[in-house]
């Protein structure tokens, strides 16, 4: 009944005579060489069934824990007799008695699985911590580019009231309606968190021409200036015309030269000095 319960043991469990020679005096099975039956092990070492190297390892361990009588118990990553990864926790232990010579107790257990488990949770908290952290950042990042449309349709707005003028209030309502459009697309994004989430984050990408584009940059971003600080806009070439996806074009330099503006905020503030900001 002994012999069957520890051969049905999900663990490996080696005896060995320390006087002699560790040859075996009895063992189930061991994780990584499970073919070695107890009878053709009785009366033999680790020399006869492993390699030189892998013997001659498993010797050194058991001098180290005979000679000074301290358990040792460590996991270690090794391979099974098909080549095959396997993660084993294992304990060597010395036992002495009065009534037998003291005898070398190995008791391994195969941990493969729990290891595997432990080692994706850990992927999986890294994934879900950067996404996270990565969530926190776009929605920092989306506030602080909402403001840039929000304070041209606030300028604007305010401008249109005390216009007179029909052609100018429609420039006016052309720069509003354009920043309108752009804080719509910056709304939907912060509401579609799923797609950038899962890495398919979209890029309509079609003719965009720069001068145009420039202009609208000038015109969301002048009301954001400080006090004594000009943005200066200088009309280029109309023709000049390249392939790319405008809104993220306009969100990145528009955040260049917003963080541009922050630090001369503070610049300011802090030496009270005039300072210009050019394209």
């Amino acid at each position: 009944m002994l012999d069957k319960t520890i051969e049905n043991l999900p663990a490996g469990i080696v005896v060995k005579d320390i006087e002699n020679g560790f040859k075996y005096l009895y063992r189930n099975r061991e994780s990584y060489n499970r073919n070695i039956p107890m009878t053709e092990a009785m009366g033999k070492d680790d020399f006869d069934f492993y390699s030189f190297e892998i013997a001659q390892e498993k010797r050194r361990q058991d001098i180290e824990v005979a000679e000074s009588g301290i358990e040792q118990h460590w996991i270690t990553e090794e391979r099974d007799q098909n080549g095959k990864a396997i993660y084993l926790d294992k304990r060597k232990m010395k036992i002495e008695s009065n009534d037998f010579p003291p005898i070398l107790l190995s008791i391994e257990w195969d941990i493969t699985e729990q290891e595997r488990m432990k080692r994706e949770l850990l992927v999986a908290k890294e994934k879900a911590e950067t996404s996270d952290q990565l969530k926190s950042a776009f929605l920092a990042n989306m506030s602080h580019e909402i403001r840039t449309p929000l304070n041209a349709i606030v300028g604007f707005s305010r401008i249109i009231v005390e216009s007179t003028d029909a052609e100018e209030r429609k420039s006016y309502y052309d720069i509003v309606e354009a920043n309108n459009d752009r804080l719509l697309q910056l709304i939907n994004e912060i509401l579609d968190l799923s797609k950038i989430e899962a890495g398919m984050v979209e890029f309509t990408i079609n003719p965009v021409r720069l001068h145009p584009l420039c202009k609208e940059l000038y015109d969301a971003l002048k009301f954001r200036c400080p006090m004594n600080v000009e943005l200066i806009y200088e009309p280029s070439d109309e023709d000049v015309v390249i392939e790319g996806d405008k809104n993220r074009i306009f969100q990145v330099v528009s955040n260049l030269i917003g963080n541009a503006l922050s630090l001369l905020q503070v610049a300011v503030s802090a030496t009270g000095t005039v300072a210009k900001a050019t394209k």
